[in-house]
């Protein structure tokens, strides 16, 4: 089982939803606890090694699983419109 650690820049997206949304939203995220892989819903980011995006209707999670660590990482959370810039922000691509 993998351990689920969502920071803060997720968390304060989440904080700003209503209860449904958010309750739905960490529900997605908490069904990858068992196989991460095993959900359709969860794919790879092109151009980015070891990095995922989860589809959740209008919102998307950008994660990093580790394998070894047993962890899954929730780096950001948001609409799909806003959220890859807000992933990449200080990255290069």
């Amino acid at each position: 089982m993998y351990d689920i650690r969502i920071f803060r820049k997720a968390r304060e997206y989440l904080n700003k939803l209503s209860d449904e949304e958010k309750k739905f939203i960490l529900n997605e995220i908490y069904k990858l606890k068992n196989n991460p892989y095993s959900d359709p819903q969860l794919r790879p980011l092109k151009g980015y090694k070891s990095f995922w995006k989860l589809y959740m209707k209008k919102n998307r999670a950008i994660i990093k699983i580790l394998i070894l660590k047993k962890q899954i990482l929730v780096f950001v959370i948001g609409h799909r419109r806003n959220v890859y810039d807000d992933f990449f922000e200080g990255r290069k691509r």
